[in-house]
């Protein structure tokens, strides 16, 4: 899908954020947090730091860090994937 559309695309992003919820579901916190963190890069850099899809991947990151599986700000589980 990312390289038809993008990473930038909604879509990318918001399977990127499925596939990070997956892995943090399986156990693999360090994986969703490389997923997440790469998501949140994008989002940043392509619809700007004030964008819900941003704020999405920066709110998921928060919660990986609480659970101690988060290095970098992310987005969030908190408001489901990104549209």
């Amino acid at each position: 899908m990312r390289a038809v559309l993008g990473e930038a695309h909604p879509s990318a992003l918001s399977a990127l954020y499925n596939l990070a919820s997956a892995a943090e579901q399986a156990g693999d916190a360090s994986g969703a947090a490389e997923l997440v963190a790469h998501g949140l890069a994008v989002a940043e850099r392509e619809h700007g730091p004030e964008a819900e899809t941003t704020a999405l991947f920066r709110s998921f990151a928060a919660d990986l860090r609480r659970a101690g599986g988060g290095r970098e700000e992310g987005g969030g589980e908190g408001g489901g994937a990104p549209s």
